[in-house]
């Protein structure tokens, strides 16, 4: 996807959105006057601070053994220097009110994006907004791509997605769409959203711990996957949930767990939303509340 392409554009200013002013709310390929500004030397001070074994985890998933890896580890990082590594920038961004942004372009579909803030991977209820992302919006099943695409006709793709850093994390809405269909987009996704608070049907929500946990197994076939999951859970948390495990909290998660969680972060100050297209803001603000 190119940089400067509508749906790149749009989860960009999102994050300038949702963290103002802040290392989370930027472009993690920087800007062209950072770039610019950049030398060998600035990089090479980060690369001696950041990349070095204290801050390293190596993850290996495939037809080798324990003790075969540990031997080949010894003698690479050998001689491989420690250093005080540069910490992560915590997130200070508390909202008071639903915010909007538009980047206004001529573009033959408007993208949008609705995202409220999620938790992070401490939080022992990731696991039950991950179940409410499903439900919402991942697959042809979900409730946003049967009312809204399905149903009213207001857009060719809708999705939902979860993000868990460390010390926050967001659930966000996409949706391409006619122009002239945002305000209607955006009020019928906000109805989902105060729907979803008021109950849960036991079929539903079985269907959807089944489509996650077939997912996730589905996707620990891939020995790729499978060194992700140790090496991020390992590096991030310091500690791996097996699947097992994390089966076992999908399962017992209930429908009052749901609309808990639901009821918590779907409210008016919560509400972010950033377009691409050609939109003009009137009246839009007025659309974000629940």
């Amino acid at each position: 996807m190119s940089f400067d392409s509508p749906q790149y554009r749009v989860d960009l200013l999102l994050d300038e959105v949702m963290w103002p002013d802040q290392p989370l709310g930027r472009d993690v390929a920087g800007s062209k006057t950072t770039v610019a500004k950049m030398t060998r030397k600035d990089m090479l001070r980060y690369l001696g601070h950041q990349y070095v074994a204290n801050n390293a985890v190596v993850s290996v998933a495939g037809d080798i053994t324990h003790k075969e890896i540990v031997a080949g580890l010894e003698k690479g990082f050998r001689h491989r220097k420690k250093d005080a590594r540069q910490e992560w920038f915590p997130v200070d961004c508390p909202q008071k009110q639903p915010r909007l942004r538009i980047e206004e372009r001529d573009t033959e579909q408007a993208h949008l994006c609705l995202a409220v803030p999620g938790l992070s991977l401490h939080d022992p209820d990731r696991f039950t907004l991950d179940l409410l992302s499903a439900m919402l919006g991942e697959g042809m099943s979900s409730r946003l791509f049967l009312e809204i695409r399905e149903k009213k006709g207001l857009a060719y793709a809708i999705s939902s997605c979860v993000d868990h850093f460390l010390d926050t994390g967001a659930l966000t809405i996409y949706a391409g769409v006619d122009p002239k269909q945002v305000p209607a987009t955006v009020a019928a996704i906000l109805a989902e959203l105060n729907r979803i608070k008021d109950g849960i049907p036991a079929d539903e929500l079985k269907k959807t711990k089944e489509y996650c946990k077939g997912r996730m197994l589905l996707r620990m076939e891939d020995t790729r996957s499978v060194s992700s999951w140790l090496g991020g859970q390992e590096f991030l948390l310091g500690h791996i949930l097996t699947i097992e495990q994390v089966i076992s909290k999908i399962e017992a998660i209930e429908d009052r767990d749901l609309m808990r969680v639901a009821r918590q972060l779907f409210v008016n100050n919560m509400l972010n939303l950033a377009i691409v297209g050609p939109v003009e803001e009137k009246g839009l603000a007025g659309l974000l509340h629940l």
